[in-house]
């Protein structure tokens, strides 16, 4: 072979790893499904996708994952207990499994709940493609003001407008 065809051969070869590298994703958390259901317990198939894609976009820029409950040790959950003949409510802290755990009975338990909870989040998930439009931070903006963080982003997706359910998705400008 001449040299001219070994270089355009090593030049191929290189241009498809690199075109491989710039087209494969991270790594997301094994735990990812377990993840959505602790932002949310609906168990809304459009909002875990849009959340598993920020997790997705994220990765794939170098960010970390961003779900505070992957980080934590122990995630508060507001549970009901007696005393003294009256129902109150508790902050307890429990594992992400207990967590989970916990909100799947519920699922399975209370009226109109997804029962199929787990096998929503994990298809979620499991999906590669990008349902957040290349966002890569999100908050719940219909329970919680717009962050202070995302005044210098770009707004490119909401979730829910206008209700409390209502999720902001952001990208750099």
């Amino acid at each position: 072979m001449t040299k001219i065809a070994n270089y355009l051969i090593g030049a191929l070869i290189a241009g498809c790893l690199c075109f491989a590298a710039g087209e494969a994703q991270a790594d997301c958390p094994p735990d990812l499904w377990k993840g959505l259901i602790a932002e949310s317990a609906r168990g809304n198939l459009e909002e875990y996708r849009t959340i598993a894609s920020i997790v997705r976009n994220r990765l794939d820029r170098g960010m970390d994952h961003g779900l505070v409950a992957l980080r934590r040790k122990k995630i508060p959950r507001i549970t009901h207990v007696q005393v003294n003949g009256r129902k109150i409510k508790k902050l307890v802290y429990v594992s992400l499994d207990t967590f989970v755990d916990r909100e799947l009975a519920y699922a399975r338990t209370k009226k109109g709940g997804n029962k199929d909870l787990e096998k929503t989040a994990k298809t979620a998930a499991g999906e590669d493609r990008d349902y957040a439009n290349g966002a890569t931070h999100y908050e719940h903006t219909g329970v919680y003001p717009v962050p202070r963080w995302a005044k210098k982003m770009k707004v490119v997706k909401v979730l829910f407008p206008g209700t409390k359910d209502e999720i902001t998705c952001w990208k750099k400008a």
